[in-house]
């Protein structure tokens, strides 16, 4: 009954093949990337939000030495460095007020849908590159992207000025609490995917079939079973090189849309900064660091 459930369950068997070279002998090495599984997923998930609870509980101790570290950082910035980088924190959220502004615009909102549905309507037309069409939808666009750089200005410089009618203390509490969620985040999301990668990671032994390029090559499987993971625990994926760990988050992405296509759906809620403003809300943990130039001059 197991072999027998174990051949239905290969049939259903998703993942994909990773080429890293060949080896002295003129074989090819490969890894097996396993799509994960519900349970692999929650599980994932459940490492993360462990260790975020965690990296939190370090960074709210008063003796903390990461956190007596932000503070000394931060008492030497002026009102105007702290205000700044208090901006910084918020840029998420301003820019998505500001894109549910631009939608709700009733100027903008019939050209937004306009520009969604034109490229795949040329596209399936056919359309030649000379296409006056083409030239409009171009024109549309750099019309948009100006519309979104001129109201983030807009609303950054009104941010700017409502944090600093907060007074210093204020802006500090709101700051290290941003700060906090912000570090504990980005734990979650190196602890989840560490799991995930060590869950996905099979031992492969694939041969070459047809094709003479690493794209276009076939790989025969028949010698695989694709079910010994490859690592033997989550502390070793910290020990691969760097182009095998981005190579197997690029096949983990693809494989199947997960919940970080999708805006983060399932990590905490509290935070809602993004990598890309990661930069500016993580100062106090490398003091070295400089100030960043804020992306508008703050006006006072």
């Amino acid at each position: 009954m197991i072999d027998r459930l174990r051949r239905v369950t290969d049939l259903f068997i998703e993942g994909e093949t990773l080429y890293m070279g060949m080896d002295d002998d003129g074989q090819p090495v490969t890894l097996w990337v396993n799509k994960l599984n519900s349970f692999e997923v929650e599980e994932s998930r459940r490492d993360g939000m462990a260790a975020r609870g965690l990296r939190l509980m370090e960074l709210q101790a008063d003796n903390s030495t990461e956190f007596l570290a932000a503070q000394h950082l931060v008492k030497r910035w002026s009102d105007e460095e702290l205000f700044t980088v208090r901006v910084s924190q918020l840029a998420d959220d301003l820019y998505l007020d500001v894109m549910n502004d631009l939608e709700a615009d009733d100027e903008w909102s019939e050209k937004i849908q306009l520009l969604r549905r034109m490229p795949q309507m040329l596209e399936d037309e056919k359309a030649p590159e000379d296409d006056p069409r083409r030239k409009q939808l171009h024109e549309l666009n750099v019309g948009y992207l100006e519309q979104i750089r001129n109201r983030q200005e807009a609303s950054q410089k009104k941010a700017f000025k409502e944090v600093g009618k907060q007074g210093r203390e204020n802006v500090e509490r709101d700051y290290f609490e941003a700060w906090r969620n912000r570090t504990s985040l980005d734990e979650y999301m190196e602890t989840r995917r560490m799991s995930e990668m060590f869950f996905s990671l099979r031992d492969c032994s694939a041969q070459e079939g047809e094709g003479s390029t690493a794209e276009s090559r076939r790989w025969n499987h028949s010698a695989c079973s694709h079910g010994r993971r490859l690592l033997e625990s989550r502390s070793q994926v910290r020990e691969l090189p760097e182009e095998v760990i981005t190579r197997v988050v690029d096949a983990l992405d693809g494989i199947v849309v997960s919940e970080r296509a999708a805006g983060n759906s399932d990590a905490p809620a509290s935070s809602s900064a993004s990598s890309e403003q990661a930069s500016a809300s993580e100062v106090p943990s490398t003091p070295s660091t400089p100030v960043e130039t804020p992306p508008v001059a703050p006006t006072t």
